[in-house]
Order: structure tokens, then C-alpha cells, then sequence
């Protein structure tokens, strides 16, 4: 069987295309498909990196920030100690004209990098004086917190009141102070 010129022509362009196609589909889009992912996974590096860089010029502002807190609560809990709180509580019950009638502390519990000190506080006062002793208490410039509180009428016409609270106060635990909480 012979060909034509016109007709091998045609033969050689089909086998050109065919070779070509079956070359694409095998190597070439495989290939395509490998650098588009790995195009794709390097922005996403990228990106995080340019996350990672933010994260890590935020760290010193962290540092400072961090710093600046803790001598912030530094200053608030300072040279405090359990004895010194309960006798805050004692003078502004005093200035407020409060009766205690009984301050029991309890047991110091660690948490971590702070030491919590509870005392139940049994009371007895009016209501504008126990106002005055909650306020005064809050604003006394200590890590003071009110977790519990009751009050009872300790008469008909309730201008007196029984208060029984359980406060709490934070000391911090530092190394060079470890020793004296």
C-alpha cells in the first residue's frame, strides 16, 4: 500500500498529534498539576511566615507589656502577707464603725504562681456601715475580693444585721519573695 504525499502528510501530522497529546497527559499535566500545588503550599508558607514575623516583632511589645503588669500587681499585692490583710480588714471595720465578732483564716492554698488567703468574717453593723466597709475594702488598693456574702436581720426592725462573709486576698509568689508568704 502506498500513500500519497497529501495523504502522508496527514499521517505524520496525526502521529505528531497523538504522540503530543499522550505526552501531555503523562508528563507535562502531572507536572503542571506537582508545581501548582507546590506553588500553592509556598504562599501558604509565606503567609504564615509573614505571620510568624508579626508574632515574633510582637513579642518584645509582649515582654514589656508583660513587664509592666507585673509590677503593676507587684505594687498592688507588694510586700503584703495574710497576717497584713486580715488587719486591713480590721481597720476598715474600725473607720467604719463595724463590729467583728469573729475572723477566722484559713489555710493557705498555692495556685501556681499566686497564693490565695481566705478568712471567714462574722459581722455586726447597719446597712450604711456595711456599705462603708465593702467599699472601703474594694478601694483599699489590695487584691481583696468579696466571694461570699450573707446578711441576716438581727432584730424585728432589721437596723441591725448579722454578716457573715468569706473574703479572699492574692499574694503573688515571686523568687525573691517566695519565702516570706
Amino acid at each position: 500500500m502506498t500513500l500519497l504525499p497529501r495523504e502522508k502528510k496527514i499521517l505524520y501530522f496525526c502521529l505528531i498529534t497523538a504522540i503530543g497529546a499522550i505526552a501531555y497527559v503523562s508528563f507535562i499535566e502531572p507536572r503542571l498539576k506537582v508545581w501548582q500545588n507546590l506553588k500553592i503550599e509556598v504562599q501558604t508558607k509565606e503567609i504564615e511566615l509573614k505571620r510568624d514575623r508579626q508574632a515574633v516583632r510582637q513579642k518584645d511589645r509582649l515582654k514589656e507589656e508583660l513587664g509592666l503588669l507585673k509590677k503593676e500587681v507587684g505594687a498592688v499585692s507588694g510586700s503584703w502577707q495574710p497576717v497584713t490583710w486580715l488587719r486591713e480588714i480590721e481597720r476598715v471595720a474600725r473607720k467604719t464603725k463595724i463590729q467583728i465578732t469573729s475572723l477566722e483564716p484559713q489555710a493557705l492554698k498555692e495556685h501556681g504562681f499566686y497564693k490565695k488567703s481566705q478568712a471567714y468574717v462574722n459581722l455586726k453593723c447597719s446597712m450604711d456601715n456595711l456599705t462603708d466597709f465593702l467599699y472601703r475594702l474594694r478601694e483599699s488598693g489590695q487584691m481583696v475580693n468579696i466571694e461570699r456574702l450573707q446578711i441576716f436581720p438581727l432584730d424585728a426592725n432589721a437596723s441591725s444585721l448579722k454578716v457573715e462573709m468569706l473574703i479572699s486576698a492574692i499574694f503573688l509568689v515571686d523568687e525573691g519573695r517566695e519565702g516570706s508568704l
